[in-house]
């Protein structure tokens, strides 16, 4: 089981939204290492879609 992401790596992984406000959230790589690291099932569960997307963005498509 992955280690779970530390607040210092999540910051430093971190994407950045502009709206009317800018916030941070964890990149897609760091949100998919986490939830493999809680195991809770409705992490696991959501895994390959997660994954998917990951894939389609490497693949340029996202």
């Amino acid at each position: 089981m992955p280690e779970p992401v530390s607040e210092t790596d999540a910051i430093q992984r971190a994407v950045e939204f502009g709206v009317d406000i800018t916030f941070r959230v964890l990149s897609l790589p760091a949100l998919i290492r986490s939830k493999k690291a809680a195991g809770r099932e409705k992490d696991l569960r959501a895994l390959p879609e997660l994954e998917a997307l990951l894939e389609l963005k490497k693949r340029g498509g996202a």
